[in-house]
C-alpha cells in the first residue's frame, strides 16, 4: 500500500472511516492509520470526526511549500503550480512551512490564495535581543522573517546578544512567541557574524561528545599492522603543494619520465576511509556537514582537527596511509594505463603555491633547489594535460579571484585580487586527471559509483547569453537552432575574447547561463570539463563525496560486489548524492554571504572616499560595479541624474547620448554607504576627475 492509493479513495467533502479504508485496501487498520498520519503531516488529509478523514485538496485548495520573498509576500510552490500569497493572507505562515491555501483567483497564470492551515518547519533562527515596553524580543536576521519574536524563555541572553530562537506555534497579530535555545555571543564578539550566518543555514559548528570520544580512540601514528597489504611508497619522491595557510593536506604528487617517453604520474590521496568508518558517529557527523566550510580567516572542518590536521593529513616527514592512483600518460595527454591501490607514503616536502610559482620563474628558495627538476617535469606534464583538455573542449573560466585577509578577531585587514599561477594549475590538472582515471575504471567495470556531473546548458539561457553578449559589442557566434551546443564551441568563442578588457564580464555571463554542477549516482558526464567520466576523488578530508568514492574503490579492489551489494550501493548512492549536493549549496551560500559581509565591513571606515571601478552589469534597479580588488557594489538608479535605462542596448544614457554608461566602462566612484548587517555597498558615479582615488 502506498499513500497515493489512500488519497484516491478519499473525498474532499465526505468523510471515510479508517475501517472502511482498511477493508477497501485489504490492509490492517494500523497500516491505514500510519498512512493517514503521514498524509496529515503534509496537510493532504484531515480528521473531521474521530477516525473519519477527508482529502483537503480540490480545485479550490492547494497544498505546497511556502517560499517567502524579502518584500514580505510569498509563493506556494507545488511542482509547476505557483500561488501568490500576500502578506495579509499568510496568517502566520513562515518561509519553509507546508501550507494549505484556498484559492482566491481562477486565473491559472496568476493564481492567488490565502493560508487556511500550516505545518511549521522545525528550524531555529538567528536573531538579536532587544527590549521594548519592558518585554524582550528577538529581531531575526533573515529578511524573510520581518516580524519580531517575543521571548518567553531568555536562555541566559541579554540585550544585543545574537541568539538562536525556536519559534513556537503561538502567533499574535504583530509577532510570534519563541524561546532562546543558544546564546551565540554579543553582536560585536569575534566571529559571531560568521557563526550567525552558519546557524541560520543550519550548518553545525561543534562536534558532539560522542564524536570527540571516537576521535580520541584513533591513533596519531601509522602502525605496522596497518601496512599489511599496502604498497610501500615511502622511498618515493612524493611532495604536497598547497596554499600558504593550509593545514590539512589531502593530496600528494609523484612524477617521473619513463623509458618509453611517457610520464608516470602518481596522485596519492589521504585514506580517510581507513579511519572514518561508515555508520560510526564520526561518519554520521561528516555526512551531516557534507563539506568543510571556508570563510575569511576561519575554517569549519568536516572532520575534527585531530583527523583533518593530524593522522589524515599528508604532513611531511611522517608515514601516512593513502589511496594511490598511478597513471601512465603519453605525450598527447592520454592516460594509457591506470593502477589504483592502497598505499603508504612519506612526504618529502610540504610546498606552497607561492614558492612553487617562484621556483618555476627561476627564483627557487634555497630549500626548493633540489626539487627544481621535479617541478619542471610537473610543469611539462601539466601543459600537455591542459592542451589535451582544451583540444577536447574543456572550458577555461580562469579569471581573477578575491582574497580577504583578516586579523585574529576576524576583522578584514586587506582585500585583494589574485590570479592563479602555474603551481595552482599544475595541481588542478593532476587532480582532474586522477578524478577521470578512477571514474573511467569504475565505468568500465560497470559498478555503482558517485559522479560529479554538469549538464549541458538550456537553449533559452544560451540564447540570452548570445543576445546579451551582442549588446555588449561582443559578437558571440553560437547557434542553438541545430540542437545542443558543444562545450568546444563555447570554449572557442570564449577564447576569442580572452585578451579583451571585457573577458571577465563575458566569462561571468557564460557562467551564469550554465547549470550548476552536482553529485549523482548516474553518469551524466561533465559538460564544462568536456569529460565523459568524472568524480571527486582527491579531497576526502574536506568533502564527503570523495570519502564515498574511496569506499566504492575499496569495494572494487576487494572484488566482492555481488548483485545484492550492487543494488544496495545504487540505492545508497542516490540518497547520499542528494545530501552531498545540498550540503555543497548550503556551504557556498554561507561563504558567499560572509564574503559580502566582510567586504562591507572593510569599507565601513571609507565612507566618502573615491575609488576606481568597472561597470559589470546594469538593469532598471541601477548599475553594478566592481573595484579593482573585486569588491562589488551598486549605484542605485534613483541617484543617476539625466540618464535613463535602455534595456534594448543595456545602457544608461541621456537623450543626446553625451552621457552613456555601459557594461565594461571604467568609472570613478564615491562610497556613500557600506552596511555589514545588510550586506550592502552603495556608490555614486562621479564625472571623470583627477582626484586621487583608491585602487
Amino acid at each position: 500500500m502506498n499513500l497515493e492509493q489512500v488519497l484516491q479513495l478519499l473525498k474532499a467533502k465526505h468523510g471515510i472511516s479508517i475501517a472502511e479504508l482498511s477493508k477497501k485496501l485489504e490492509v490492517t487498520e494500523e497500516e491505514v492509520t500510519l498512512a493517514l498520519q503521514e498524509l496529515q503531516k503534509t496537510l493532504q488529509v484531515k480528521e473531521i470526526t474521530p477516525k473519519h478523514y477527508v482529502k483537503t485538496t480540490d480545485k479550490n485548495h492547494v497544498v505546497g511549500k511556502l517560499y517567502m520573498t524579502k518584500r514580505g509576500f510569498g509563493f506556494l510552490v507545488n511542482g509547476e503550480k505557483k500561488v501568490l500569497v500576500r502578506q495579509s493572507d499568510l496568517h502566520g505562515a513562515l518561509d519553509g512551512d507546508t501550507i494549505l491555501v484556498e484559492l482566491q483567483s481562477s486565473n491559472q497564470q496568476k493564481l492567488r490564495g490565502k493560508v487556511v492551515d500550516r505545518v511549521i518547519k522545525e528550524q531555529e533562527h538567528v536573531g538579536m535581543v532587544y527590549e521594548q515596553d519592558g518585554k524582550f524580543f528577538a529581531k531575526l536576521d533573515n529578511p524573510k522573517y520581518p516580524f519580531p519574536v517575543l521571548l518567553e524563555n531568555m536562555g541566559g541572553a541579554y540585550i544585543d546578544n545574537k541568539v538562536l530562537v525556536k519559534i513556537g506555534k503561538k502567533y499574535k497579530k504583530d509577532y510570534y512567541i519563541g524561546s532562546v535555545t543558544r546564546v551565540l555571543g554579543h553582536k560585536n564578539d569575534p566571529r559571531v557574524d560568521v557563526l550567525s550566518v552558519m546557524k541560520e543555514l543550519g550548518i553545525p559548528d561543534q562536534f558532539s561528545k560522542k564524536v570527540m570520544d571516537q576521535v580520541e580512540e584513533i591513533p596519531t601514528q601509522v602502525t605496522e599492522e596497518e601496512l599489511e597489504n599496502r604498497v610501500d611508497l615511502r622511498d618515493e619522491m612524493i611532495v604536497t603543494i598547497d596554499g600558504d595557510t593550509a593545514k590539512d593536506f589531502d593530496d600528494a604528487i609523484s612524477i617521473k619520465r619513463l623509458e618509453n617517453g611517457n610520464y608516470e604520474l602518481g596522485v596519492h590521496i589521504a585514506d580517510v576511509s581507513h579511519y572514518v568508518i561508515e555508520g560510526k558517529e564520526i561518519d554520521k557527523e561528516a555526512y551531516k556537514r557534507g563539506t568543510s566550510l571556508y570563510t575569511p580567516g576561519y575554517v569549519t572542518p568536516m572532520l575534527a582537527s585531530k583527523l583533518s590536521n593530524g593522522i589524515c593529513s599528508l604532513n611531511p616527514g611522517v608515514d601516512r596511509l593513502t589511496m594511490t592512483c598511478k597513471m601512465e600518460i603519453n605525450t598527447r595527454g592520454q592516460i594509457v594505463h591506470t593502477d589504483i591501490f592502497e598505499s603508504v607514503i612519506h612526504s618529502k616536502k610540504r610546498m606552497t603555491y607561492h614558492n612553487v610559482n617562484e621556483a618555476l620563474k627561476g627564483n627557487p628558495k634555497e630549500d626548493y633547489q633540489e626539487f627544481t627538476e621535479l617541478l619542471q617535469t610537473m610543469l611539462e606534464l601539466s601543459h600537455i594535460l591542459r592542451k589535451a583538455k582544451k583540444k577536447r573542449g574543456s572550458i577555461n573560466f580562469d579569471t581573477e579571484e578575491r582574497i580577504i585577509d583578516t586579523n585574529e578577531l576576524g576583522e578584514p585587514t586587506a582585500i585583494k585580487s589574485y590570479q592563479r599561477g602555474e603551481g595552482e594549475r599544475i595541481i588542478e590538472d593532476f587532480m582532474i586527471a586522477a578524478n577521470e582515471a578512477v571514474t573511467t575504471r569504475m565505468v568500465e567495470l560497470g559498478l555503482p559509483f558517485i559522479y560529479r556531473v554538469h549538464e549541458e546548458p538550456d537553449e533559452e539561457k544560451l540564447n540570452m547569453f548570445v543576445e546579451t553578449a551582442n549588446k555588449l559589442e561582443l559578437p558571440v557566434r553560437i547557434d542553438t537552432s541545430h540542437g545542443p551546443v558543444s562545450a568546444k564551441s563555447l570554449q572557442k568563442e570564449l577564447e576569442r575574447f580572452r585578451e579583451t578588457e571585457k573577458f571577465d564580464i563575458l566569462a561571468n555571463l557564460l557562467l551564469r547561463s550554465m547549470k550548476k554542477a552536482c553529485y549523482s549516482n548516474s553518469n551524466q558526464h561533465h559538460y564544462a570539463l568536456a569529460s565523459r567520466n568524472y568524480t571527486h576523488f582527491t579531497s576526502p578530508i574536506r568533502r564527503y563525496p570523495d570519502l564515498m568514492v574511496h569506499r566504492a574503490l575499496k569495494e572494487m579492489l576487494k572484488g566482492n560486489i555481488n548483485r545484492s551489494k550492487f543494488n544496495a550501493m545504487e540505492k545508497k548512492y542516490e540518497r547520499m548524492t542528494e545530501q552531498a549536493s545540498y550540503c555543497e549549496r548550503r556551504a557556498e551560500e554561507c561563504e558567499r554571504t560572509v564574503e559580502k559581509m566582510k567586504c562591507a565591513e572593510y569599507l565601513e571606515s571609507h565612507i566618502g572616499e573615491l575609488f576606481e571601478g568597472k561597470i559589470t552589469w546594469l538593469d532598471k534597479k541601477g548599475i553594478y560595479v566592481t573595484l579593482k580588488n573585486l569588491i562589488a557594489g551598486q549605484v542605485n538608479a534613483e541617484t543617476l541624474e539625466d540618464v535613463c535605462y535602455h534595456e534594448e542596448k543595456l545602457t544608461y544614457e541621456n537623450p543626446n547620448h553625451s552621457k552613456v554608461y555601459k557594461i565594461g566602462n571604467k568609472v570613478t566612484l564615491r562610497l556613500i554607504r557600506s552596511d555589514k548587517e545588510q550586506q550592502v555597498i552603495e556608490f555614486d558615479i562621479l564625472p571623470t576627475t583627477k582626484v586621487k582615488v583608491k585602487k
